[in-house]
């Protein structure tokens, strides 16, 4: 099974190879890989004694990798980070952090790379965020005797792991050391199937977006444009949500303001979006602090202001919840924004938890979304009451790097 299981890595690699002339995203992939052992060789002349490799999947993992980081480096400023990132979104902002020694992508998961990796980084510890399950280097790590830590973990009863004919990845688990879980069905699954080395311990992030607010960058072209008018801030959003926006649009007097962050920040998306709504809208990086009042559509064609962006909001409609790729609810959760976000997002708890304290709310269809956005928008008592349970349902969950930290 491992030999198929590294066949399909080969096969991969090539596909990304091919298809790299066309499409910008496995392009990166397979540049930022090319050099990447004369590159960490490079960064890590000197012989590090406290080596912690942390691997994260994307932004949104390393957003959870990040307090564990922060906290490790204020306990121990000598500790060399090593971060390493599967996807060039990730990569492309975690390159720049200034906690690490170095940042790389993670070499296609091969026995080869497994090894050479880790005899050129020398980690005394490794830290995998969620479930990047690459099943060559955990072995390896493991055969070095590395202790291996699964971070804010997720297990669902569908995943291979728990199939009657997934017996060899289900055995991949056991070179891991612990995994810290962020929920009970997690933990009780885990538990069934005799793995033991397991804590609940929720979710990093929540001690992450916890400190959002008091930190977040104030901003004179989201200030000047939001002003003293409700606000509607569509998140990381797909096709699905700009296009049910755009239909109550259609139906509906627009009487707030809309800044819409596309996940999708190309022109080809951007004018996607520009054509689908008729309000005349302006963009991020063409406006200005005066021209921006003029109006009701601002666009956000960049990345890395969505986060900031919602202390100017009172309302938030979160991308990817259409397609079981649910976006982060924590951010504007934690500024005391309800939240909207699709009903299909069985992978992400976080999804199920917030709407059952009332901060979230689930959408189901055109006409849910359109009855919850008339209510809100017309019931300031109703707005704020879920606001603060937004909030509230941040605030009841941090703590979770500590447990991991005095763990492991």
């Amino acid at each position: 099974m491992r030999q198929l299981y590294s066949v399909c890595i080969q096969l991969y690699g090539l596909a990304l190879l091919l298809i790299s002339p066309f499409h910008s995203k496995a392009k990166q992939m397979i540049a930022g890989r090319k050099y990447w052992r004369k590159d960490l060789t490079k960064k890590l002349m000197t012989i590090g004694e406290n080596r912690i490799w942390f691997h994260c999947a994307s932004l949104g993992e390393f957003e959870q990798a990040r307090p564990i980081i922060e906290a490790i480096k204020e306990n121990n400023s000598d500790t060399e980070i090593i971060l390493t990132f599967f996807s060039p979104s990730g990569y492309e902002i975690g390159k720049s952090c200034e906690l690490a020694s170095a940042v790389s992508y993670l070499p296609l998961d091969s026995k080869i790379n497994a090894i050479d990796f880790l005899n050129v980084v020398k980690p005394v510890k490794a830290y995998f965020i969620k479930y990047e399950f690459w099943f060559n280097f955990m072995t390896a790590i493991s055969c070095k005797n590395i202790p291996l830590y699964f971070v804010s973990s997720t297990f669902r009863r569908e995943q291979l792991f728990f199939q009657w004919y997934g017996g060899w990845f289900r055995q991949q688990l056991n070179n891991v050391t612990h995994f810290f879980v962020q929920n009970q069905k997690s933990f009780e699954l885990l538990q069934s199937n005799g793995i033991d080395n397991c804590t609940k311990s929720g979710d990093t992030r929540f001690d992450r977006v916890i400190k959002t607010p008091a930190s977040a960058n104030r901003n004179e072209i989201l200030e000047s444009f939001c002003g003293s008018d409700p606000t509607l801030i569509l998140g990381s959003s797909w096709h699905s949500e700009e296009k049910m926006l755009a239909e109550f649009l259609a139906t509906e007097e627009c009487n707030f303001k809309i800044i819409i962050a596309p996940h999708d920040v190309s022109r080809r998306h951007i004018e996607f979006i520009q054509g689908l709504i008729s309000l005349e809208s302006t963009l991020y990086c063409e406006t200005n602090p005066n021209r921006v009042k003029n109006f009701q559509l601002l666009i956000m064609d960049c990345i890395g202001l969505l986060a900031d962006a919602y202390q100017y909001g009172q309302l938030a409609f979160v991308g990817g919840g259409f397609s079981n790729a649910l976006h982060n609810v924590l951010e504007p959760a934690t500024f005391g924004l309800p939240v909207l976000y699709g009903n299909n997002h069985d992978k992400y708890p976080e999804g199920f938890d917030l709407a059952s304290t009332g901060g979230g709310i689930r959408i189901g269809n055109q006409a849910e979304f359109n009855s919850v956005l008339k209510r809100l928008l017309s019931d300031k008592s109703a707005m704020q009451v879920a606001g603060q349970a937004a909030r509230k349902f941040i605030t009841d969950r941090i703590g979770a790097t500590e447990i991991i930290l005095d763990l492991t």
